[in-house]
């Protein structure tokens, strides 16, 4: 929100700390609601050896996929995010219709995979339960892709709408306001001069 303009600069440290509060908390409470089947693959799970558990606290490749195709693929989800997201103009309806549309568009682990405070608090929790770093160095330190690629994607698409929309859209205002004041420069004001006025009627009385 702060690279559209939406919200100020100084907002950001509160909105960081928001962000990856909310995110540990969910990633605490999904051990309290997931499946138990789930929770205890994760638990197991250690060396990181099947990952079918992993879903619903961080995003993990998928099957078949490249680093170059995750990465393109993370880039133009981010970038379509930011566009949708900036259009909104900070509806808060329009902000969910935009995380909607890229989960129909890539399918829900890649939108899920947008917000890096859940990429990072999930394997946070996780790691706690198996006490090593393992879930963030699994398949060549995968989890830097949503993180760095997604952020990169939300600042192009932030970049590429003020240059395709507010830049033109500034642009014009300050035409319009030009060629307002040039209209208001070629007028001739038209006033009375009521003491021109008064100075005459005495002098056609004495005629």
């Amino acid at each position: 929100m702060t690279a559209s303009g939406q919200s100020s600069l100084s907002s950001l440290p509160g909105r960081f700390i928001g962000q990856f509060s909310g995110a540990l908390v969910a990633g605490i409470t999904l051990v309290g609601i997931a499946p138990a089947t789930t929770v205890q693959g994760m638990v197991a799970d250690v060396n990181i050896t099947n990952i079918e558990w992993a879903e619903p606290w961080f995003t993990v490749p998928a099957y078949g996929s490249t680093m170059y195709s995750d990465i393109l693929t993370f880039t133009i989800a981010a970038v379509m995010f930011q566009l949708v997201f900036c259009a909104s103009s900070g509806s808060a309806l329009y902000h969910g219709i935009s995380l909607a549309t890229i989960i129909t568009v890539f399918g829900p682990s890649i939108g899920a995979g947008l917000n890096p405070a859940r990429e990072v608090m999930g394997r946070l929790v996780v790691s706690f339960y198996h006490w090593n770093w393992d879930v963030f160095m699994f398949y060549d330190v995968w989890a830097l892709i949503p993180l760095a690629w997604s952020f990169s994607g939300c600042l192009a698409g932030a970049l590429v709408y003020w240059l395709v929309i507010e830049v033109p859209k500034h642009l014009e205002m300050k035409k319009k306001i030009k060629n307002t004041k040039s209209k208001h420069k070629d007028e001739i004001p038209y006033t009375i001069d009521h003491d021109d006025q008064e100075n005459k009627k005495p002098n056609s009385s004495a005629k």
